[in-house]
Order: C-alpha cells, then sequence, then structure tokens
C-alpha cells in the first residue's frame, strides 16, 4: 500500500486522506509493519495449477516446491520448503530453502525465525553451513537484485555481492523471477554466470496465474536436481509467453485475483477482508473483518474499479494499450 497507492489515480487522494485522518486521531501514521496479508489460493491448489499446467501444456513431468516468508510449506506430493529473510547491513534478502528434510523441519523453522531478530550475521554463515550439510537441499538467492526494502538499488546490489563473497560455495543458485525486469533479470543471469552459481526460475505469484519462468531439468526428483544444480550448475530456464506481455497489466490481474472471493476450498478465507490481518495494540492478528462491520467506501470503490479494469472488454483495451512488455 505505501509503495503503490500513492501514485494510483483517485486512489490516491482517499489514501492521503485516511492517512491524514489516522495521524489526527493517534498521534502517528500507520504502521503497514503491523499489517499482512494471505494470498487468494490455498498451497494445495497453487500445487495443483502448477502441475496441471506443466504436464498438460508442455507435456513434461513436474517437480514443485512452493516456498512462503519464514514458513516452512507442507504440501502433500511437494517437497518442504522456506523463503529464509535475512539482513545484509540492514539491506532485506530472500534465501530460497528448497527441499528439507522433513526428520528435521521444526528444528530449522525454529532456527532461521530466530535469525529475525536482530543478531551477529555470522549466525546467517553458520545457518548456511548447517543447511548445507543436507545433500538434496537447495540453497537460492531469490531476486537478488529487487529492491524490497526501497532502500535504492546500488545500496541492494552491494549487499548482495558481500553476501555472496562472504557465503562463496554456501549459496548454489541465483533466481530470475517472472515478475522482474527483464533487464535486472539479465543482470542476475550474468551474475550467475560470472561467479559459477546455477541459475533457477522463480514465478513469485501471489495470484491466480501460473509462475511464468521455470526451470528445466532431466532430473527424476528434487533431490537429483538439488545435486544438479550444486555439483553442475545447471542453468536451463524455461520463459513463457505470459512473461513477454506488459508487466502493469500483469500485476494489475494479480491484485484483481487478490479481491475476488474464492470457491469452497478457501472457507475461511473466501472474501479478501479475511486475508487480512492487523496486529492491534494487544498484538492479537486479526482479520479486518474483524475490525471492519462494513467496508468503507473508497475501499468499497477502488475494489469495484479493480474489477472493473478486468471486464473482459475494458481488460482487452488495457492490453492493447499496454502492449510493451519487459524486453522492452
Amino acid at each position: 500500500m505505501p509503495r503503490y497507492a500513492p501514485h494510483i489515480p483517485i486512489l490516491s487522494t482517499f489514501y492521503r486522506l485516511e492517512q491524514s485522518r489516522y495521524t489526527t486521531k493517534n498521534g502517528t501514521g500507520f504502521d503497514f509493519r503491523r499489517a499482512y496479508w494471505l494470498p487468494p489460493l490455498p498451497p494445495e491448489v497453487v500445487v495443483k495449477s502448477e502441475r496441471e499446467r506443466i504436464e498438460t501444456e508442455l507435456h513434461m513431468r513436474a517437480l514443485i516446491s512452493i516456498s512462503d516468508h519464514d514458513h516452512i510449506s507442507i504440501v502433500e506430493g511437494c517437497a518442504p520448503s522456506v523463503e529464509w529473510s535475512i539482513a545484509i547491513h540492514g539491506i532485506p534478502l530472500h534465501l530460497g530453502v528448497y527441499n528439507l528434510p522433513p526428520p528435521n523441519l521444526s528444528e530449522i523453522h525454529a532456527e532461521l525465525v530466530a535469525q529475525k531478530k536482530p543478531g551477529d550475521q555470522s549466525r546467517v554463515m553458520e545457518l548456511l553451513c548447517w543447511l548445507n550439510e543436507y545433500k538434496g537441499t537447495l540453497i537460492v538467492l531469490n531476486h537478488p537484485f529487487a529492491d524490497i526494502g526501497s532502500r535504492g538499488v546500488q545500496k541492494v546490489k552491494k549487499a548482495v555481492f558481500r553476501l555472496l563473497k562472504k557465503a562463496q560455495g554456501l549459496i548454489h543458485a541465483l533466481e530470475i523471477n517472472g515478475y522482474r525486469p527483464w533487464k535486472e533479470n539479465l543482470a542476475v543471469a550474468s551474475l550467475a554466470d560470472a561467479l559459477d552459481l546455477g541459475l533457477m526460475g522463480g514465478g513469485d505469484r501471489h495470484g491466480c496465474s501460473p509462475n511464468a519462468i521455470l526451470s528445466l531439468s532431466s532430473s527424476q526428483t528434487l533431490s537429483e536436481y538439488a545435486e544438479e544444480v550444486r555439483c553442475y550448475k545447471q542453468r536451463a530456464v524455461l520463459i513463457m509467453p505470459e512473461y513477454f506481455e506488459n508487466p502493469v497489466a500483469r500485476k494489475l490481474q494479480s491484485a484483481v485475483d487478490f479481491f475476488r472471493s474464492c470457491p469452497e476450498y478457501c472457507i475461511p478465507h473466501r472474501h479478501w477482508m479475511d486475508r487480512v490481518y492487523f496486529k492491534a495494540g494487544e498484538g492479537v492478528a486479526r482479520p479486518l473483518s474483524y475490525y471492519w462491520r462494513r467496508i468503507p467506501i473508497w475501499v468499497r470503490s477502488s475494489t469495484w474499479f479493480l474489477q472493473l479494469l478486468t471486464t473482459r472488454w475494458v481488460w482487452f483495451t488495457i492490453r492493447a494499450l499496454l502492449r510493451s512488455g519487459p524486453l522492452q
């Protein structure tokens, strides 16, 4: 919200007005760090959609691993994985840790989450060494050049180079991401080549659309694929056609996916207000539906406007106007 809302016509006016009201009433601005949201689809449906897409469109066998921020995802038929958040000199970075050993999941999760608290960065290296003891586990630096914390791209790159230098041999691959610009992904691919690291495709999907960049391999299991990347620096990726559509249109589609009501399998998170959580003064996270008995009119208007944009004819016009994709 704080990154995009001030730049969206009409919505920006309501956003600033509500921020001003909140500050006047509470003496301080709204802290978005106390809020978080859940994606519209449960993990099982995400895995099913990825598998069906790969097997139906590409006629290939699917090996799938999904990860969540600092939470180990456990889905039937899918390797346990986590997106581990770390900070290098105050710059937030994300490490994808894939195919974790099931007997040690609780211990691994506890250690990784504890590292989120302020502490010695040498502990990050210790944990990386520990994770490397599991030969079937793959450690990937996700979207390396993405300025997630709005600290500046040059600061992010500096932190990335520091991490890769210090963790030499402990991080196995870099990710090129389905929602990052082509120029940035090319820079990541060049860095992987220069440092003799593997290269993996990642989707960073948060809506209903399948991943736009996939990894290719002849391996039969994720453990075999991990060995392929760790030992032989596998860099084969497949870029799907939708990646070359305009990124603004693709992100807009993800936003609309979020605000749609989900079918039966999303209970109890069928409505979007049940998927947005906020920690109030008592520190307990509750959904917006707990605080809002009725959705404010400016919020209803904004979500209606987003949904209008993706009706058949309006969406067709938007796509025609936004034809330039990431290659341009």
